[in-house]
Protein backbone atom coordinates (compact mmCIF):
# COMPACT_ATOMS: atom_id res chain seq x y z
CA UNK A 1 0.00 0.00 0.00
CA UNK A 2 1.31 3.38 -0.95
CA UNK A 3 1.53 6.01 1.77
CA UNK A 4 0.29 9.50 0.97
CA UNK A 5 2.94 12.01 -0.02
CA UNK A 6 3.96 14.14 2.93
CA UNK A 7 6.48 16.90 3.24
CA UNK A 8 7.65 19.56 5.61
CA UNK A 9 9.98 22.45 4.95
CA UNK A 10 11.47 24.25 7.95
CA UNK A 11 13.95 27.09 7.64
CA UNK A 12 15.72 29.20 10.24
CA UNK A 13 18.68 31.57 10.16
CA UNK A 14 20.94 33.35 12.57
CA UNK A 15 23.64 35.95 12.43
CA UNK A 16 26.05 34.94 15.16
CA UNK A 17 27.91 38.26 15.13
CA UNK A 18 24.69 40.15 15.83
CA UNK A 19 23.28 37.69 18.35
CA UNK A 20 26.68 37.31 20.06
CA UNK A 21 25.39 34.39 22.08
CA UNK A 22 28.12 32.38 23.80
CA UNK A 23 27.84 28.63 24.21
CA UNK A 24 28.76 27.13 27.55
CA UNK A 25 32.25 25.60 27.74
CA UNK A 26 30.75 22.18 28.36
CA UNK A 27 29.22 22.23 24.89
CA UNK A 28 32.64 21.77 23.26
CA UNK A 29 34.02 19.06 25.58
CA UNK A 30 34.51 15.77 23.76
CA UNK A 31 34.02 17.23 20.28
CA UNK A 32 37.49 17.68 18.73
CA UNK A 33 37.77 20.86 16.70
CA UNK A 34 34.84 22.63 18.37
CA UNK A 35 36.94 25.69 19.22
CA UNK A 36 39.02 25.82 16.03
CA UNK A 37 38.90 29.02 14.02
CA UNK A 38 37.90 27.76 10.55
CA UNK A 39 40.70 27.81 7.97
CA UNK A 40 41.36 26.22 4.60
CA UNK A 41 43.23 23.39 6.30
CA UNK A 42 40.67 22.41 8.93
CA UNK A 43 37.17 22.65 7.43
CA UNK A 44 36.67 18.87 7.64
CA UNK A 45 37.46 18.99 11.38
CA UNK A 46 35.13 21.96 11.86
CA UNK A 47 32.33 20.10 10.06
CA UNK A 48 33.00 17.04 12.21
CA UNK A 49 32.84 19.19 15.34
CA UNK A 50 29.50 20.72 14.36
CA UNK A 51 28.04 17.27 13.75
CA UNK A 52 29.42 16.04 17.08
CA UNK A 53 27.90 19.03 18.91
CA UNK A 54 24.52 18.66 17.20
CA UNK A 55 24.42 14.93 17.89
CA UNK A 56 25.37 15.51 21.52
CA UNK A 57 22.35 17.81 21.89
CA UNK A 58 20.12 15.17 20.30
CA UNK A 59 21.36 12.19 22.27
CA UNK A 60 21.10 14.11 25.58
CA UNK A 61 17.37 14.21 24.85
CA UNK A 62 17.01 10.60 23.73
CA UNK A 63 16.91 11.42 20.02
CA UNK A 64 18.82 9.42 17.41
CA UNK A 65 22.07 10.76 15.99
CA UNK A 66 21.91 12.40 12.59
CA UNK A 67 23.85 10.67 9.81
CA UNK A 68 25.77 12.60 7.18
CA UNK A 69 24.19 12.29 3.78
CA UNK A 70 26.17 13.07 0.61
CA UNK A 71 23.38 14.78 -1.38
CA UNK A 72 22.52 17.02 1.59
CA UNK A 73 26.26 17.73 2.03
CA UNK A 74 26.41 18.94 -1.58
CA UNK A 75 23.37 21.17 -1.11
CA UNK A 76 24.69 22.63 2.16
CA UNK A 77 28.25 23.23 0.96
CA UNK A 78 27.10 24.74 -2.31
CA UNK A 79 24.79 27.12 -0.47
CA UNK A 80 27.42 28.11 2.13
CA UNK A 81 29.79 29.05 -0.71
CA UNK A 82 27.02 30.92 -2.52
CA UNK A 83 26.08 32.96 0.58
CA UNK A 84 29.69 34.16 0.76
CA UNK A 85 30.27 34.65 -2.98
CA UNK A 86 26.99 36.48 -3.63
CA UNK A 87 27.07 38.41 -0.31
CA UNK A 88 23.52 37.67 0.87
CA UNK A 89 22.12 36.04 3.99
CA UNK A 90 18.74 34.43 3.44
CA UNK A 91 17.34 30.98 2.75
CA UNK A 92 16.03 32.23 -0.57
CA UNK A 93 18.77 33.18 -3.04
CA UNK A 94 18.56 36.41 -5.02
CA UNK A 95 17.41 34.39 -8.06
CA UNK A 96 14.47 33.03 -6.02
CA UNK A 97 15.79 29.51 -5.48
CA UNK A 98 14.94 27.93 -2.12
CA UNK A 99 16.13 25.08 0.07
CA UNK A 100 13.70 22.79 -1.70
CA UNK A 101 15.12 23.82 -5.09
CA UNK A 102 18.67 23.14 -3.84
CA UNK A 103 17.71 19.73 -2.47
CA UNK A 104 15.76 18.76 -5.60
CA UNK A 105 18.82 19.17 -7.85
CA UNK A 106 20.67 16.59 -5.76
CA UNK A 107 19.62 12.96 -5.70
CA UNK A 108 18.14 13.29 -2.21
CA UNK A 109 14.45 13.09 -3.17
CA UNK A 110 14.81 10.47 -5.91
CA UNK A 111 14.53 6.70 -5.86
CA UNK A 112 11.09 5.91 -4.55
CA UNK A 113 10.80 8.60 -1.89
CA UNK A 114 7.17 8.63 -0.72
CA UNK A 115 7.35 11.40 1.85
CA UNK A 116 10.02 13.72 3.11
CA UNK A 117 10.89 16.67 5.28
CA UNK A 118 13.81 19.08 5.08
CA UNK A 119 15.00 21.99 7.17
CA UNK A 120 17.93 24.36 7.20
CA UNK A 121 19.97 26.37 9.65
CA UNK A 122 22.37 29.06 8.41
CA UNK A 123 24.77 31.23 10.37
CA UNK A 124 27.98 33.18 10.09
CA UNK A 125 30.43 34.69 12.50
CA UNK A 126 33.97 35.97 12.77
CA UNK A 127 36.73 35.49 15.33
CA UNK A 128 35.64 33.35 18.27
CA UNK A 129 32.06 33.58 16.98
CA UNK A 130 33.06 31.56 13.90
CA UNK A 131 33.85 28.36 15.81
CA UNK A 132 31.60 25.30 15.72
CA UNK A 133 31.05 25.77 19.46
CA UNK A 134 29.79 29.34 19.00
CA UNK A 135 27.61 28.52 16.00
CA UNK A 136 25.92 25.47 17.55
CA UNK A 137 25.62 27.30 20.87
CA UNK A 138 23.82 30.20 19.20
CA UNK A 139 21.53 27.81 17.34
CA UNK A 140 20.64 26.08 20.61
CA UNK A 141 19.83 29.49 22.12
CA UNK A 142 17.41 30.24 19.26
CA UNK A 143 14.02 28.52 19.30
CA UNK A 144 13.75 28.00 15.53
CA UNK A 145 17.27 26.63 15.13
CA UNK A 146 16.94 24.50 18.22
CA UNK A 147 13.71 23.05 16.81
CA UNK A 148 15.52 21.97 13.64
CA UNK A 149 18.38 20.40 15.59
CA UNK A 150 15.99 18.57 17.91
CA UNK A 151 13.28 17.64 15.39
CA UNK A 152 12.70 13.96 16.11
CA UNK A 153 11.76 13.21 12.51
CA UNK A 154 15.07 14.32 11.02
CA UNK A 155 17.49 11.45 10.46
CA UNK A 156 20.10 12.87 8.07
CA UNK A 157 22.19 16.01 7.77
CA UNK A 158 24.30 17.81 5.22
CA UNK A 159 27.06 20.10 6.43
CA UNK A 160 28.70 23.06 4.76
CA UNK A 161 31.25 25.52 6.12
CA UNK A 162 32.68 28.17 3.79
CA UNK A 163 35.41 30.63 4.64
CA UNK A 164 34.25 34.23 4.67
CA UNK A 165 30.82 35.64 5.26
CA UNK A 166 28.13 37.53 3.40
CA UNK A 167 29.54 40.64 5.09
CA UNK A 168 33.12 40.13 3.84
CA UNK A 169 36.20 37.93 3.82
CA UNK A 170 36.44 37.50 7.60
CA UNK A 171 34.95 34.55 9.46
CA UNK A 172 33.01 31.53 8.30
CA UNK A 173 29.52 30.71 7.05
CA UNK A 174 27.73 27.54 8.16
CA UNK A 175 24.81 25.71 6.53
CA UNK A 176 23.15 22.61 7.97
CA UNK A 177 20.52 20.94 5.80
CA UNK A 178 18.41 18.43 7.71
CA UNK A 179 16.29 15.71 6.16
CA UNK A 180 14.15 12.63 6.39
CA UNK A 181 12.97 10.41 3.55
CA UNK A 182 10.20 7.82 3.67
CA UNK A 183 10.34 5.01 1.16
Amino acid sequence: MRRPFRHLLVITATLVGVLAMTAPAALAAGCPGATLLPSAGNLAKVNGATLCLVNRERTKRGLPRLRRQAALDRAAMGFAKRLVADAFFDHTAPDGTSLLDRVKITSYLKGGVQGWSVGENIAYGSGALATAKAIVGSWMDSSGHRANILRAGFREIGLGVALGSPAGPEGATYVHDFGRRDR
